[in-house]
């Protein structure tokens, strides 16, 4: 198993602050080289993607709509005791 690396806080060495702006810039590695040997990689570091929130689930012409605050209807038993009915009528199934 891998182990995680540990950052270095390149804020006050100004040679690889630009050397790691521009691979994070490019989006490619980097050897490094003292001569002919090869010295270290750096490369990018891969930013989680960015979930969208997804909108217009439920849209006005969508059955469900028109249950949205019928929550406080004062009905005995709530909402829940009565759902079939509403999901018939939501849906204009016929009995």
């Amino acid at each position: 198993m891998a182990k995680e690396p540990r950052p270095i806080d390149v804020s006050n060495i100004p040679e690889l602050l630009r050397l790691a702006e521009e691979v994070h810039k490019s989006q490619e590695a980097r050897v490094l080289k003292r001569q002919e040997e090869q010295l270290a990689v750096i490369m990018p570091v891969q930013q989680p993607p960015r979930r969208r929130r997804r909108t217009g689930i439920i849209t006005r012409d969508d059955p469900f709509y028109r249950m949205i605050g019928s929550g406080k209807s004062r009905i005995p038993g709530g909402i829940s005791g009565r759902k079939y009915e509403f999901f018939k009528e939501a849906f204009g199934a016929k009995e």
